[in-house]
């Protein structure tokens, strides 16, 4: 996990798309096996989650080519001297010894293993070239930092099963430890296992899946405006948005006085939509109502205030 402060909500799905992409080459390329790789995100953090992926790598076989045939073996078929120089160079048997036609002539060969290395060994340089693999429309440097990311990175959180892969990346260290919603839980907490990850989050009041965030959402605003006997005007787009807006949504319904409401429909669908992320709705001929349903970021607490100063903006 890699947690920063607020990303553009634009900037997340390509980044997560690249971290998936970029796992799947480099543990292929490793010769680690894997059963899938999932990515989540939020304004605070984008999260690679690798399941069930293999302790080790796969053992490696290569052709170490050597002298031609003719050259290696004498005319009574016993190994020549440069045969002999071949075998003690890689301490290998006559009987190791394998024969092809590489196409120039026979020549003779021997067939070495590459023991693959554990995946817990390779993870401390490879997670860090993840991180800087990625690219964002805009990225940026702070303080005295050489690093690039789309806003400054705060911790990063590696976990292989039980065990924490540490490594170092510019002014920061890895660890077991993430964050959860920030203005009510400032400490951060530990994450012991992966199988736990994003349910300690939720209990910290962070949806870090992405499609449940979405899923959360759209319950949410439908329920609002089955309550006020109106009509969603859905808006996939919007819905995408601000689903990557915030971490833990909660929906609210206000209004606006309805003599706006001789305004162009354009008009108050863009003032609501485009400058507050707010979703419009409608009577059941399709005309707008003065009402919009924000989604504020964190519990349902103060929504009364929330409301106010939402209708006030609008």
């Amino acid at each position: 996990e890699i947690g920063s402060e607020e990303i553009p909500a634009g900037y997340i799905v390509p980044a997560l798309a690249q971290l998936k992409e970029l796992a799947i080459k480099k543990f292929q390329q490793l010769r680690i096996e894997f059963q899938e790789f999932k990515t989540w995100g939020s304004p605070r953090r984008l999260t690679l989650y690798g399941v069930k992926l293999k302790e080790k790598q796969k053992d490696q076989f290569f052709e170490i080519i050597g002298p031609p045939r003719k050259v290696a073996f004498d005319k009574s078929g016993k190994l020549s001297r440069a045969g002999e120089g071949f075998l003690r160079r890689y301490s290998a048997r006559p009987e190791e010894i394998n024969i092809k036609d590489t196409g120039r002539g026979e020549y003779i060969y021997l067939l070495q293993k590459e023991k693959g290395k554990s995946t817990a060994s390779l993870l401390p340089s490879l997670l860090p070239e993840f991180i800087t693999s990625l690219s964002f429309p805009k990225s940026q440097r702070w303080g005295n930092s050489e690093l690039r990311f789309a806003r400054p990175i705060r911790w990063i959180l590696a976990l292989w099963g039980e065990e924490c892969i540490t490594f170092h990346l510019d002014h920061l260290v890895s660890g077991n430890r993430t964050y959860g919603y920030r203005f009510l839980f400032a400490e951060p907490f530990i994450i012991s296992r992966p199988e736990d990850y994003e349910r300690l989050l939720e209990e910290k009041l962070v949806i870090v899946n992405p499609q449940k965030r979405k899923d959360n959402i759209q319950h949410q605003i439908r329920q609002i405006a089955r309550e006020n006997n109106a009509r969603l005007r859905e808006d996939p787009e919007l819905l995408e948005t601000v689903t990557y807006l915030v971490e833990y949504p909660t929906a609210f319904c206000g209004r606006f006085p309805p003599e706006y409401l001789s305004l162009p429909r354009e008009v108050l669908i863009t003032a609501m939509r485009e400058h507050q992320r707010y979703f419009s709705l409608e009577d059941e001929k399709g005309n707008l109502l003065p009402l919009f349903i924000g989604v504020k970021n964190g519990p349902p607490t103060h929504l009364d205030t929330i409301r106010a100063g939402n209708e006030q903006v609008l």
